[in-house]
């Protein structure tokens, strides 16, 4: 018997260190997890800006990033862009969401002769949703050369009103230049410039249609004779993400009101931002959205 113990369980010098390492190893593996616990952040309460997102029927976002309207009882995922109503194709309407039945009604509209003037001009369209009017018409972009034109290129105003040689440039407009424009009187001029002063600027010609008190007849009237600021955004008057109220994005950068609002629940959930590019970390906003506001806005 001690023949066999020794034969068997007797170990060197050399296999008892291997040993004893074997077994030092062994323990500090059980151990580890006991001796170290990796640092635990606090978690971000996202439950504001979850219930904000709930509550908008006419938006959603998919696991991709991507716009979800709902039409014809089913989700149809839609991408934002800024696009031509007089040019885009059927699959162009129906990437923006709206169902192929109205796509195609959109197209028979163009090919008898329709054409679109502006972006309100979708809202003629039968079938469309005013709710999809609405998401669309902040991207509509429509060439100079589509709006109406005026039958001689020198306007001529009765009420002593004096000649209008050129277009109006929107942003550098006084109130003695919007007065010259027919059916603006001096209050409403004055309207005009406190409303642009208040946006910091005009970044399109339909936003001059917005000022309180003037008509929608009126406007269509001065609307051939407005002009957009070379380079569109006037200097030093973007707007400060940090401090903006949802309106004023939705109409300094003409983003729905909805991604507006919530840019704001953002903030004020996870603080102020430190740059431009934070926006890309809101989960409703896509890459489209993203380059329509950069643009018009800055971190101070």
């Amino acid at each position: 018997m001690k023949r066999i113990v020794k034969e068997y369980l007797s170990f060197t010098r050399k296999e008892r260190t291997a040993i004893v390492i074997l077994l030092t190893l062994m323990g500090l593996f059980i151990a580890a997890p006991y001796l170290y616990t990796p640092e635990q952040l606090p978690p971000v309460d996202t439950r504001e800006l979850e219930s904000y997102l709930e509550r908008q029927p006419a938006a959603t976002r998919n696991a991709n990033g991507k716009d979800a309207t709902v039409g014809d009882g089913k989700a149809t995922i839609a991408r934002l862009f800024l696009f031509d109503p007089n040019t885009l194709s059927a699959e162009g309407w129906q990437q923006l969401g709206i169902r192929e039945r109205t796509a195609l009604t959109i197209l028979r509209y163009r090919s008898k002769g329709g054409r679109f003037r502006r972006a309100e001009d979708l809202r003629k369209i039968w079938g469309l949703a005013t709710a999809d009017a609405d998401r669309l018409i902040p991207y509509v972009r429509i060439p100079d050369g589509e709006q109406p034109k005026t039958s001689t290129a020198k306007a001529e105003w009765s009420g002593g009103k004096r000649s209008l040689q050129a277009p109006v440039r929107i942003n550098a407009a006084t109130v003695e230049d919007w007065q010259a424009l027919p059916g603006i009187g001096e209050v409403l001029a004055n309207r005009i410039v406190r409303y642009r002063d208040k946006l910091g600027g005009f970044t399109s010609v339909e936003q001059v249609g917005k000022t309180y008190g003037i008509s929608d007849s009126v406007f269509q009237r001065i609307q051939p004779l407005l002009r957009l600021d070379a380079g569109g955004q006037p200097a030093n008057t973007r707007l400060d993400l940090n401090i903006a109220s949802a309106p004023q994005l939705s109409a300094h950068t003409g983003i729905p009101e909805a991604i507006a609002r919530a840019i704001v629940v953002y903030r004020k959930q996870y603080g102020p931002f430190r740059t431009v590019a934070d926006l890309k970390k809101i989960v409703v906003l896509s890459d489209s959205l993203f380059q329509l506001i950069e643009p018009f806005v800055h971190v101070k």
